[in-house]
């Protein structure tokens, strides 16, 4: 349970600096970050079938362990910071 309220408050708090980015800036970066957060959880999912990494801490059993920190600090950091 403390593991999944880390994983829900790494995703808030990281959505909370996106007002600082400004609007220009989210709209000029945010496809490059879906762009690459897709291929990440594209080489997350190779990466598990050839075993290569597992994250065993998931928001829900059928979602990428990835998942988290893709729409935590990944999305939100790529966007201008």
């Amino acid at each position: 349970m403390k593991k999944k309220l880390a994983l829900i408050l790494i995703v808030l708090l990281s959505w909370m600096t996106v007002p600082f980015i400004g609007k220009r800036d989210f709209k000029k970066y945010y496809p490059a970050a879906i762009f690459m957060g897709l291929y990440i959880l594209g080489e997350g999912a190779i990466a598990e079938k050839n075993k290569w990494w597992t994250i065993k801490e998931r928001f829900h059993p059928k979602l990428s362990g990835e998942v988290p920190l893709l729409l935590g600090p990944f999305f939100a950091g790529s966007n201008g910071f």
